[in-house]
């Protein structure tokens, strides 16, 4: 009844509104068979081929079935360059010397009898919202038509478990292919075939995700389509052969890629703690060497000046040397520099004892020797210079009030 309805609705508006331009036209213009075909017949058959009344409308790169009492009747195809063999696969065709007035309008048959087959399908597609790649379903209510050029699917990977530490990942997928044999993938592959195939696909990589640890993942599987093809090749050999011959479905060469992986909520919260921690933990190390650099110079300063009221030398002086004999690479002989540098201006230690008093109005942070039984000028001198140079402690000397360290060579005896 519908059909009949909108067959009547298609010919009165044909006849009101089309019929008096064509008429105005064809006394205006020449060719008046081409002009009254665009004008009464063309818009009459594009509007019957939309509601899929006697003609249909092919969209380039698609193809459509037609049903006859609802059996296949046939399958109809449009795509420049393209067309269906004898077995319905999807093959190149010569050039077209002539194009049919009306691009990919298709004759059906007589309703109701013949019709085109309707169905649903859902897939998903990657997309960039917000700087960010989500995963955007697109379900497809009683469409009429498969597309046979290539597309590209979305696949999430929920919750992939990895090898040794079994951190759980979600892992991005893109897939590239295309439908070679549409009477297959509409009625020989499972309803709704993507869906199918987007399992089968994440089954096979269950296998990778659980063979590597994530840092192999990143580095060997993300923007490595082959690793990923070969790897589904060595799971399953006959898996892409048979999707196109059983689903008329080819997945295109090496066009499984896995493009991201990115954690899950719990794992990205540690992750974070992880970080924060460490972030802490540099904060607080380059603290204790601010500390210890400040600490050192305060401590050389006052040893220098200590003993520069002592020697009567001048503290420039002192330092100077001091340099000069820290400047040796080798510890054993930097250490009998420094102590040769003290005895020249403190040879009976008078000074030293003077400096651990404290009767030189200078407050010393003394650095023990190793074992930490007594203080020295030279491990004192060692430990304060080598941090201020470098940073950080060397040969094993002790940041001031941090406790003492063993170097790995015998320091020179101290003899007060």
């Amino acid at each position: 009844m519908n059909t009949i309805l909108n067959v009547a609705a298609v010919i009165g508006w044909a006849i009101i509104v089309v019929a008096p331009i064509a008429m105005i036209a064809a006394l205006l213009f020449g060719s008046v068979r081409r002009q009254l075909f665009y004008l009464v017949v063309a818009p009459l058959i594009m509007r019957l081929a939309t509601s899929n009344i006697f003609f249909t409308l092919v969209d380039e790169g698609t193809a459509k079935a037609i049903k006859k009492g609802g059996a296949l009747e046939r399958v109809v195809a449009q795509w420049k360059g393209h067309e269906l063999d004898l077995d319905g696969s999807v093959v190149n065709a010569p050039p077209i010397v002539r194009t049919p007035l009306l691009g990919g309008v298709t004759w059906i048959g007589i309703p109701p009898t013949f019709g085109v087959h309707r169905y649903d399908f859902f897939y998903e597609k990657w997309e960039e919202i917000n700087n960010e790649m989500v995963l955007v379903p697109h379900p497809l209510k009683g469409i009429d038509y498969v597309v046979i050029r290539p597309d590209t699917f979305g696949i999430l990977f929920k919750d992939a478990e990895t090898k040794k530490s079994r951190i759980t990942v979600n892992i991005k997928i893109n897939v590239t292919l295309v439908v070679v044999n549409p009477e297959k993938a509409l009625f020989k592959a499972p309803t709704n075939w993507w869906q199918k195939l987007k399992g089968r696909i994440v089954g096979l990589l269950v296998g990778l995700a659980s063979s590597m640890t994530v840092d192999e993942i990143l580095d060997k599987a993300v923007g490595h389509p082959k690793f990923v093809w070969d790897h589904i090749n060595t799971m399953d050999p006959n898996f892409i052969p048979n999707l196109e011959a059983e689903q008329g479905v080819r997945i295109l060469f090496e066009k499984i890629e896995i493009f991201d992986v990115s954690f899950t909520k719990e794992v990205q919260d540690l992750l974070d703690l992880e970080r924060k921690q460490e972030l802490a933990a540099e904060a607080d190390l380059k603290k204790q060497g601010i500390e210890a650099r400040t600490s050192s110079s305060a401590t050389l300063g006052r040893l220098m000046e200590s003993l520069s009221q002592v020697s009567g030398s001048d503290v420039a002086t002192l330092q100077k040397e001091l340099k000069k004999a820290m400047a040796e690479p080798d510890f054993e002989k930097r250490a009998k520099n420094v102590r040769a540098f003290w005895d020249s201006y403190d040879p009976d230690g008078r000074a030293w004892n003077l400096i651990q008093s404290e009767r030189l109005g200078a407050r010393v942070v003394l650095v023990g020797t190793p074992g930490g039984k007594s203080a020295d000028p030279l491990t004192t001198l060692l430990a304060t210079y080598e941090t201020l140079k470098g940073g950080n402690l060397s040969a094993g000397a002790s940041v001031p009030g941090k406790g003492s360290g063993t170097p790995p060579m015998p320091i020179p005896p101290f003899k007060p």
